[in-house]
């Protein structure tokens, strides 16, 4: 662990300041048997809930390992003060009235920064840590999770009551360590994530988030989780405000900010999940599963609705159910016998039900399958009419058989209420995920397989660093007004194919045509967005007759119109992007383009060190990929030539500090060996730069 957070998150001694709150956590440490020492600091009474009371941090007779603050937000700031100066291992502030609440919070907040110096602080405005190994508990509140002696996973929020109801689940999931990160005003998510991955006792780590740390920021912890073979799994809230933001382009409709966070979580091999359930539910396979091979099951159940039903969900989630080998077949028919049809997902009725022998040879033959998670989907019986005997006698040949094949396994419940709590720890301890929900468990092995591809790939790559404008990253300047008509020239400069053109007063259009390769396009010169919806474009002129009528009818737009060289052959449009983030750096997007492009959605964004590689799997994800790969004997696209824009594009923002964003809309892409060519391109300047 990092030696800076060491002693504030497995404190040997902890000293409690203020009244309620301190007394709230000498509670909860002796309710999950703290066995070090105990400190109260308050300036009148003699003891805070049974535990003796000195009146200053000052006249504590040793230093803390960690202090939890529980004083108003100006005592705050003199008692971090006061414990920076003792040496203390890092402190806890609960109080609020910081940065949250803007206004003199903010200056408070400053203040409390510099009193920290270089001691690590949690919060402010937050509920706290726990670590339950130790049974330490800088926590003021009540919370559910138990004691706990083996390995099991780190939580950390971005909110306090999430972290609070995340102790209270019942399916099994072992936590080891939960933190509620408040305002982060001195130390950050990244820090306490640095700290869990390397601490050997924890499988798993689990974040919500509120905001997506910059990815300078997140990128060296990943891959140090990447190294330790260590699953992140993250929660994320406000999408749907973030992805509101205002901009010109048809990029920032497509591929906001939400867009963005997610695909800094990618970049870092974390991996996603919907909503509380399903972020539990992954976080309990990865606890168990570690890594997911492949996104593939097998699964059993003696239910042929079960087996149609999970089938169904995982071809919907992306999820592999594939057919079993003759091997295979050959292993559970010797069990099953000639009545029972052996496919996967298999239905292997009720014909070894209750027998425990003939039901562990079965199972054993189903953990052979070669799949990345092998599942049993079963339903235990409740309450006091019912005799779950039989169950238990399926539940224990499973575990037994995925004890012994050593091969990431689950028992699936298909309504979270047929799962008992004690079932559930019963299985976890065993090494078997305890899942609820056919969705969450198929999304959870897409996700945690997907981002362990990532992980692969993340290691292989050169450390990314950010670009040298890291201070204005993180003060961003408003973007000027887009600039279409510079926007082909920068493009040209860049590398990127463009068609020839020329802009003339709209009285000379028939004559410049004369100079060009027909077809023509004519555009309005004019500053405007979307020409095609004012009728700033006509396409497909093939007489300079036809040139001269169009540039008249758009007298009205400007005096002056752009006449162009048409492309023709063309397989597909597509939409590259590069822009420059305030929080990530220059970010790439890739998706369908044209007059279609927002009515589509049809986007993906890459971040950080992009690749080749990654410009190809990224292209691979569109739902417009089979246009580019020859839909229905159409010829292949040049996908090289895409892959080579695209990265020039974002080369070509890299070298450029001054430009905000670079759009292309639409390039079109040629048949392969035929390259690309952008037709239209947007150039926005940052306020205030040379170009604006």
């Amino acid at each position: 662990m990092s030696p800076s957070l060491d002693r504030l998150l497995r404190p040997r001694s902890i000293a409690v300041v203020g009244g309620a709150p301190a007394a709230g956590v000498i509670r909860q440490c002796q309710k999950l048997g703290y066995a070090g020492e105990l400190w109260a600091v308050h300036p009148t009474r003699s003891e805070v809930a049974g535990v003796a009371a000195y009146a200053s941090v000052e006249a504590l007779p040793g230093v803390p390992d960690a202090a939890f603050v529980g004083v108003p937000a100006e005592q705050a700031i003199e008692v971090v003060a006061g414990l920076s100066a003792r040496g203390c291992g890092g402190a806890v502030v609960y109080a609020s009235g910081f940065a949250e609440a803007g206004g003199v919070g903010l200056e408070r907040q400053v203040a409390l920064v510099a009193a920290a110096g270089e001691m690590p602080v949690i919060g402010p405005n937050c509920m706290g840590v726990i670590d339950y190994r130790l049974g330490a508990a800088l926590w003021p509140d009540q919370q559910g999770a138990p004691a706990l002696d083996g390995h099991g996973v780190a939580i950390v929020t971005q909110s306090g009551n999430i972290a609070l109801n995340l102790t209270m689940q019942q399916r099994g999931l072992p936590i080891a360590a939960v933190l509620a990160v408040g305002n982060c005003a001195v130390t950050g998510v990244a820090e306490v994530l640095d700290a869990y991955v390397e601490r050997p006792e924890i499988t798993a780590i689990g974040l919500h988030l509120e905001q997506v740390p910059p990815l300078a920021e997140l990128l060296p912890v990943a891959r140090r989780a990447a190294a330790a073979g260590k699953p992140v799994v993250v929660l994320r809230t406000g999408r749907s405000s973030a992805g509101a933001r205002a901009s010109a382009t048809h990029t920032a409709a497509l591929a906001g900010d939400e867009a963005i966070a997610a695909a800094v979580l990618e970049h870092c091999g974390f991996a996603e999940a919907e909503d509380v359930s399903g972020f539990l539910e992954t976080l309990l396979l990865a606890h168990v599963g570690g890594e997911i091979s492949e996104a593939s099951i097998v699964s059993a159940s003696c239910s042929g609705g079960e087996a149609a039903l999970i089938a169904d969900l995982a071809a919907a989630a992306g999820v592999a159910v594939p057919e079993l080998s003759d091997a295979d077949r050959a292993r559970l028919g010797s069990v099953l016998g000639q009545r029972v049809p052996v496919h996967n997902p298999l239905d292997y009725h009720t014909y070894v039900w209750g027998d425990p022998i003939a039901t562990r040879a079965l199972f054993d033959a189903v953990m052979q399958v070669e799949v990345g998670l092998r599942v049993l989907v079963l339903d235990e019986p409740v309450g006091e009419r019912c005799d779950p005997t039989d169950w238990e006698i399926t539940l224990a040949a499973w575990v037994a058989a995925a004890k012994t094949a050593q091969q990431p396994a689950a028992v699936l419940s298909t309504m979270s209420e047929l799962m008992p709590a004690d079932t559930a720890r019963r299985l976890a301890a065993a090494g078997v995920a305890p899942l609820r929900g056919m969705r969450d468990a198929l999304a959870a092995v897409r996700s945690l397989n997907s981002a362990r591809a990532q992980r692969c790939r993340l290691l292989e790559k050169a450390s990314w660093v950010p670009s040298t404008d890291a201070d204005a990253r993180l003060r961003p300047r408003p973007r000027s007004r887009p600039r279409p008509s510079e926007g082909i020239a920068w493009l040209a400069d860049a590398g990127i194919a463009t068609p020839g053109r020329v802009t003339v007063l709209f009285a000379q259009a028939a004559e410049a045509a004369a100079g060009l390769r027909p077809p023509w396009a004519v555009k309005t010169a004019a500053p405007i967005l979307h020409k095609s919806d004012v009728g700033g474009v006509r396409v497909g002129l093939s007489e300079p007759a036809e040139v001269e009528v169009a540039a008249r009818a758009m007298a009205n737009l400007g005096e002056h119109v752009v006449i162009e060289e048409m492309v023709t052959g063309a397989v597909c449009e597509l939409l590259l992007s590069a822009r420059r983030d305030p929080a990530h750096g220059v970010t790439l997007t890739l998706g369908a383009g044209g007059i279609h492009a927002e009515l589509l959605s049809d986007t993906t964004v890459l971040v950080g060190s992009i690749t080749a590689q990654d410009v190809d799997l990224a292209l691979r994800r569109l739902r417009c990929w089979p246009l580019l790969v020859g839909f229905r004997g159409a010829p292949a696209a040049d996908v090289g030539a895409v892959v080579e824009a695209a990265l020039a594009l974002v080369a070509g923002l890299a070298r450029d500090p001054e430009i905000a964003e670079v759009e292309v809309n639409p390039l079109i892409v040629l048949p392969r060996g035929q390259g690309v060519c952008a037709v239209d391109g947007l150039l926005l300047p940052l306020t205030g730069s040379d170009h604006g």
